[in-house]
């Protein structure tokens, strides 16, 4: 995080408020990116965990899924709001 948070200061974007408390180094690995998660998921788990960011206000994609399938599974189990 920290070293994501120097990357943007240097660019003159700040996401996020100063985190003073929060220090490093942590301890264990370092986690694998976000995207190698994603990528061993089913279609029917990587739908879920796409509608959960959706409801958060972001977009995960996939080259693999269109956004029809994405739509179908959504009727098919029945989370529409419309």
């Amino acid at each position: 995080m920290n070293e994501t948070l120097a990357k943007h200061h240097a660019n003159g974007i700040y996401p996020l408020p100063p985190l003073p408390k929060l220090k490093g180094p942590f301890k264990g690995p370092k986690p694998k990116d976000f995207g190698c998660y994603l990528d061993t998921l089913q279609r029917e788990d990587f739908f879920f965990i796409r509608f959960l960011f959706v409801g958060l206000g972001t977009w995960l994609m996939n080259d693999e899924f269109s956004d029809a399938d994405f739509d179908e599974w959504i009727r098919k189990n029945d989370l529409s709001h419309e």
